[in-house]
């Protein structure tokens, strides 16, 4: 065992001098189990010390090939960069070198060459409508700062901490002094007073969030009538949850408040049926739009009543009519009737019956054909809808021609003008083809005496 153990040992040595180290896991492995004791282990690591062996740990081992490999990286590249004249490094160096440095002069005048340029870039920006624009709205954003949320919660956030701290004071006096039951009721007011300032800070932000949507309106193509009834229902909504937490904060049960508000209102609304109708006949006069205000509505059950509507509150209608009349209709009345919206039409109609002599009738098979290419090279007509220009009947005084079409303006005005050029256009055709428009006539024949052909 003895000659084992020293040929293994042997075997130790000449590895060690070899890599001028020697591992604990080499050691393990050289070693045969007999001796892979504690007490030979430790004879072992004497003798390799003695001998100047190092025993390291293979983590160790590669910590210092790592070392050795990065310290040959450097030389390498010390040694290139001395010997090779075409290195990138020291070309960039021995240029920016070469380069003299800026004088205070030349310094100036570059930075007065970079303003000037800014200037020009910022005066051909601001050219395009689009940046002025933007540049308005953001210099009256930070001006106005409406839709800013410190803005919003600022004034909230002052009550809270002042009326807080009060109330916390009067919690720490009243306990020194020894009044429990005052000091109980600080600590739930002061849980009601910060509910109620969080449903501030949300009336506070729905205000500014549909002030902007109120702005934004035509954009979004949403009438202004809806998103102001939208705010107050929301509002509506906001105040009664807060009110209902503060009055369980206080320790109330809501829910026999609410089911005796329930029968309450079941006893309300029976009882005011009309005013409630007239609230949910507003509501649906936002949601479904069937007018708008500044539309001109026609109601035909109302006496063929005209006007144009200028305000839709939730209770009643107010529309003015062309003799500028306010009229009041109650919300309830636009369930039950029609209204005709006439500021949504997309044409107009021209239906008109022009007369003609009776011996004007070999000329129809000319006029008619002109006057309705006449007509429709019109711009303001669209030939693409009804159009007829026939002969409707014999008449009492002539021939009849029907026309009936429809017009591209919707305008009152602008159809007026429209009606008079095509009427021109129709006296123009029938007088140039040699006809005449008829007008009453009558033969009156004297007894006693020949027929004449005198007319009266």
């Amino acid at each position: 065992m003895d000659g084992e153990f020293e040929k293994k040992m042997e075997e130790l040595v000449a590895l060690a001098k070899s890599q001028g180290y020697i591992t604990y896991e080499e050691i393990n492995e050289i070693l045969p189990m007999t001796f892979d004791t504690p007490e030979v282990i430790d004879q072992v690591l004497i003798f390799l010390t003695g001998m100047d062996i190092q025993v390291l740990n293979q983590a160790e081992v590669d910590r210092q090939k790592e070392r050795k490999k990065e310290a040959k990286e450097l030389e390498g590249l010390a040694k290139r960069a001395e010997g090779s004249p075409d290195d990138p490094v020291r070309m960039y160096l021995k240029e920016m070198g070469s380069v003299p440095l800026l004088t205070r002069e030349e310094e100036v005048e570059i930075s007065k060459r970079i303003e000037k340029a800014q200037i020009q870039i910022k005066h051909i920006i601001l050219r395009f409508r689009y940046s002025s624009k933007e540049a308005i709205s953001i210099a009256t954003f930070l001006l106005v700062g409406k839709d800013r949320f410190d803005k919003i919660i600022s004034l909230p956030l002052q009550v809270v901490i002042w009326g807080v701290g009060i109330i916390y004071v009067a919690d720490v006096v009243a306990d020194h002094i020894g009044f429990d039951d005052f000091s109980k009721s600080m600590r739930t007011l002061r849980s009601a007073f910060i509910v109620g300032c969080v449903g501030w800070v949300a009336l506070r932000w729905l205000k500014a969030a549909f002030a902007h949507l109120h702005q934004k309106s035509q954009t979004l193509g949403v009438a202004p009538g809806t998103i102001h009834a939208l705010s107050k229902l929301s509002a509506f909504v906001v105040a009664i949850i807060t009110l209902m937490l503060i009055f369980t904060v206080y320790g109330f049960n809501i829910m026999p408040l609410l089911a005796f508000g329930g029968i309450g209102m079941a006893g309300v609304a029976f009882a005011a049926q009309d005013i409630i109708g007239n609230f949910f006949g507003g509501a649906m006069l936002h949601f479904t739009r069937p007018f708008a205000v500044g539309d001109m509505v026609e109601i035909p059950s109302q006496q063929m009543f005209e006007g144009t509507v200028e305000e839709i509150g939730w209770y009643m209608t107010m529309i003015r009519s062309f003799d500028k009349e306010p009229v009041y209709f109650p919300n309830a009345l636009f369930s039950k009737m029609n209204v005709v919206n006439r500021s949504r039409r997309t044409h107009r109609r021209i239906r008109e019956t022009i007369g003609l002599r009776y011996e004007d009738m070999p000329k129809l098979k000319i006029i008619l054909p002109e006057l309705k290419k006449r007509i429709l090279a019109y711009e303001k007509v669209d030939g693409n809808q009804v159009f007829n220009v026939v002969l409707n009947r014999y008449g009492d005084y002539g021939l009849e021609i029907y026309l009936h079409l429809l017009t591209t303006t919707t305008i009152y005005s602008d159809f007026l003008d429209v009606k008079q050029e095509v009427l021109m256009i129709a006296h123009d055709v029938i007088y140039t083809n040699g006809a005449e428009i008829a007008y009453p006539t009558s033969e009156v024949y004297l007894k006693g005496e020949a027929p004449s052909k005198e007319r009266v």
